[in-house]
């Protein structure tokens, strides 16, 4: 259940910087997403290719933050 003011999405990773990777939505938006320092802060095992599940704020979609990577097709 996405807090308030947000929603989640599936996306397809593009590329990984540093501290965050560039996600890709099914509509073509993409966006900045990172880990919450809670969770490890780090981007370190994604790669492009992988879907990860990220929950974006409706008042600026231009960044989310990283819940979890989609380990099979299934969850897809």
């Amino acid at each position: 259940m996405p807090r308030p003011g947000f929603v989640i999405c599936r996306a397809r990773v593009c590329e990984r910087r540093e501290q965050v990777a560039v996600v890709e939505l099914s509509n073509g938006h993409r966006l900045f997403a990172r880990r919450r320092l809670r969770d490890g802060g780090t981007v370190a095992d994604l790669a492009p290719g992988d879907w990860v599940e990220v929950e974006v704020p409706v008042a600026d979609p231009s960044s989310g933050i990283l819940l979890r990577k989609l380990e099979n097709d299934l969850e897809q």
